[in-house]
């Protein structure tokens, strides 16, 4: 649940991170599903980290409009559809689109996306072609169950209550919508992944999209860790050849699913909210959900969690 959005340009193509309301970040908490943060000493004034990217370098695109949601914390779940102003959620997808980009229209802002990132990557400077899969990482951390949002199964090795962390169906499909009506790409080029060990994306995600009357909507594609028997997604498989090894000596090597691997573009759609281990999960980690490991657990970040903890 979100009436924030906010976009940057990273070593993908996009960062488009969603913010929870007060009111969801307040339930977590009450049900001990988030740490509460440790201090925070903000970096000098105007003294940022790292080298500016994307097509204006460095810039950060936020949109908020408190009529996006109205859910009073209590009552039904936060992703119903009924406290989810879906027109505001498609206004805000567009606005930081265009804010980001500087550009007058979403087919404009989209194609600036793609050459920009060709031409970065020395590719070429055309845009988006048929063909070119565009993986969107959704955050599904808590997405363990075949009902969203519900408790895992119970043959599950480490038991949990139900959970709330879990990424905004409406915002997916809206840029997912703004991808194929206003991108021009085609849905079989789109492809929804987290493959963690036990996570899916769930059908309020899954159905919504493929609901829609549009034929591109339904040739979207999911990859998942697990479906539950849900059906209709894909099971992700390791690219050998191309191992990601870390700085951090003791840390074995990893590798990315095949499927991401072949896709030209990643739009990282992040979750932005409190972590228990890590204090927060944001852009990096989300790609705690993309990662295998052949000889410590498969598809599992649990090799990388010894490095995030807050004591260190």
């Amino acid at each position: 649940l979100f009436r924030s959005l906010a976009a940057a340009p990273a070593a993908g193509l996009i960062h488009l991170p969603l913010a929870f309301t007060s009111e969801a970040l307040a339930q977590q908490q009450k049900k001990g599903g988030m740490a509460q943060a440790d201090p925070f000493k903000p970096e000098e004034a105007n003294n940022p980290l790292g080298a500016g990217k994307g097509v204006h370098p460095g810039r950060v695109a936020w949109v908020r409009d408190a009529s996006a949601t109205t859910w009073d914390g209590a009552t039904g779940h936060w992703w119903d559809d009924a406290y989810t102003n879906e027109k505001a959620v498609r206004s805000m997808t567009t606005k930081v689109l265009l804010n980001l980009t500087g550009s007058k229209n979403e087919k404009q802002a989209w194609d600036a996306l793609f050459r920009d990132f060709n031409n970065t990557h020395k590719l070429g400077s055309g845009g988006y072609r048929h063909g070119e899969t565009i993986a969107i990482k959704v955050n599904c951390n808590q997405d363990r169950a075949p009902e969203w949002g519900g408790p895992p199964p119970a043959d599950r090795q480490f038991p949990r209550g139900p959970l709330n962390g879990l990424p905004s169906p409406q915002a997916v499909e809206s840029l997912v919508a703004e991808l194929i009506e206003k991108g021009g790409v085609r849905g079989e080029d789109i492809m929804i992944y987290d493959v963690a060990n036990t996570r899916n994306v769930g059908n309020p995600i899954s159905t919504r999209i493929r609901a829609n009357s549009h034929p591109q909507f339904k040739a979207v594609r999911f990859l998942v860790g697990e479906d539950y028997k849900l059906g209709g997604r894909m099971s992700p498989t390791p690219d050998m050849a191309n191992p990601i090894k870390f700085g951090k000596a003791g840390v074995p090597t990893a590798y990315l699913p095949k499927q991401l691997t072949e896709a030209k573009y990643v739009i990282n759609m992040a979750l932005m909210r409190p972590h228990g281990m890590a204090g927060v999960t944001l852009t990096g980690k989300n790609h705690f959900g993309s990662v295998y490991f052949p000889n410590d657990g498969g598809w599992t970040p649990s090799p990388l969690h010894g490095n995030i903890l807050r004591t260190l």
